[in-house]
């Protein structure tokens, strides 16, 4: 299902002297409601079934289009683009029950911003596909903490060749002790 969040206006950077071409936020032209077709078609569906699961949507995660070009900001990220995150939360929460974001990269923790600005909406997961990468603190924001280890090489065990029980265990204890997040 791709829904947008918004009517965006993107501007084409870099190229020059071999940089990586990229594209950038430029401004929003208007804000787009949950009275989308592909939304409403799943909420009546989801009306019609009577199905009792849950229903998980990925916003602003891996194969998905960019929200904002600063969505993947591991320090500071402007208020623009934690509007686009927090309204396509808000829009994805309107058809299911749970919103699921993850980093871009598979080897690169989910950054915290990210997870922040799309807080408190629905419940919130996160889908780790950087095992032993995203931090306490980033994995403490979620609801949910879900890890792919699809990106990760398996071991004899069927484990990934390189996890660590140890690093596991002192990861989930620091996550279960930081602080509940105050507000």
């Amino acid at each position: 299902l791709v829904v947008k969040m918004a009517d965006v206006v993107w501007e084409k950077c870099g190229g020059d002297d071999g940089e990586p071409e990229c594209n950038r936020a430029v401004r929003m032209e208007k804000w787009l409601t949950d009275h989308q077709p592909a939304l409403k078609a799943v909420k009546r569906e989801r009306q019609i079934a009577h199905w009792k699961g849950l229903v998980f949507s990925c916003v602003a995660g891996a194969h998905q289009e960019l929200v904002h070009d600063q969505q993947e900001a591991a320090q500071h990220m402007d208020e623009p683009c934690q509007a686009l995150l927090a309204h396509s939360a808000t829009l994805a929460s309107s058809v299911s029950d749970v919103v699921v974001t993850s980093s871009l990269e598979p080897s690169r923790p989910c950054p915290t911003p990210k997870l922040s600005a799309m807080e408190g909406v629905t419940p919130l997961a996160l889908l780790s596909t950087c095992p032993m990468g995203d931090t306490p603190a980033t994995a403490g924001i979620a609801d949910i903490v879900m890890v792919d280890f699809h990106h990760v090489p398996a071991g004899d065990s069927g484990l990934p060749a390189d996890l660590d029980p140890a690093q596991l265990r002192n990861w989930v204890e620091q996550w279960r002790s930081e602080p509940e997040p105050q507000g």
